[in-house]
């Protein structure tokens, strides 16, 4: 009696790479330059990738300046017991959009957003999330990050006496003199653009206009 023939067996393994795993990366500052591109300054020690949760706590309230971001994280949460500014800085995108899938949640110190480009009227961060949560006593803001003092397409009359910046509405003329506040532009109910700096004061040695207002 024969013996059944021998069969080849083919044995295929499909290796698949694993998911990449969601982590919390907290702020530690570690490394002591207050740039969120420096690994050293992060708990993981490597820079937060895009699946990743980061945190601002009392681990470090050090401020921290989002220099380059070249990979956006899945959220930011700056938890009520951090008292330091996380500040997107000009240039820190090419689109100078922080375009989280998650959500973005202030509920202490502050989120800062600089100006991202200087030409025209100017145009600030853009910010996506699924969520924004901003609690009482933290902020979201651009206070001051416009255009600079006498700078913008609204910039104040600069003299003896200096008026206000332009922006959605028309600067403030200085009561006693010619000084005249600068051209409105942009929309006043859905603004985009950057504010114009006020006039400098001549009168006075060093009396620089204040920047305008930035936008998120």
């Amino acid at each position: 009696m024969g013996h059944p023939a021998a069969r080849a067996v083919l044995l295929v393994v499909l290796l698949v790479p694993a998911p990449t795993l969601a982590a919390t990366v907290t702020w530690t500052n570690g490394g002591a330059t207050n740039l969120w591109s420096t690994a050293t300054n992060w708990d993981t020690g490597s820079v937060p990738g895009a699946a990743d949760d980061v945190l601002f706590n009392a681990t470090s309230v050090a401020d921290c300046n989002i220099d380059t971001l070249p990979t956006v994280p899945a959220s930011i949460t700056l938890a009520s017991n951090y008292t330091g500014s996380v500040t997107a800085k000009t240039g820190f995108r090419g689109d100078r959009t922080l375009a989280l899938t998650g959500d973005l949640v202030v509920n202490g110190g502050a989120f800062v957003g600089e100006a991202q480009d200087l030409t025209g009227n100017g145009l600030g961060v853009i910010v996506t999330a699924a969520n924004l949560t901003v609690a009482s006593g933290a902020s979201l803001h651009a206070d001051g990050k416009g255009f600079a003092g006498s700078a913008g397409p609204g910039a104040g009359g600069t003299g003896a006496r200096a008026a206000g910046g332009g922006h959605g509405g028309k600067g403030g003329d200085h009561h006693r003199t010619p000084a005249t506040g600068g051209a409105p532009y942009g929309s006043a109910t859905a603004p985009t653009s950057l504010g114009s700096g006020g006039g400098d004061d001549t009168n006075i040695v060093g009396e620089q206009g204040g920047a305008g207002g930035g936008a998120i």
